[in-house]
């Protein structure tokens, strides 16, 4: 898998939704490149602080 692919596919595979094939080739990659386990790292936190905003109260 390339680091492409990687950013790709970071969400998905955060969020459970790859084959078991390609899951398996993305944390194959994962394993041995420090820069993609940052990447999804990163993409972990924002979509964890995605969830945990609040809804902006509405305007008067």
């Amino acid at each position: 898998m390339t680091h492409l692919e990687i950013e790709n596919f970071a969400s998905d595979y955060l969020e459970g939704r790859l084959e078991a094939v390609r899951q398996r080739e993305f944390q194959a990659h994962l394993a041995v490149c420090s820069e993609c386990r940052e990447l999804v790292s990163d993409v972990r936190r924002v979509m964890e602080l995605c969830r945990s905003a609040e809804d902006p109260e509405p305007a008067p």
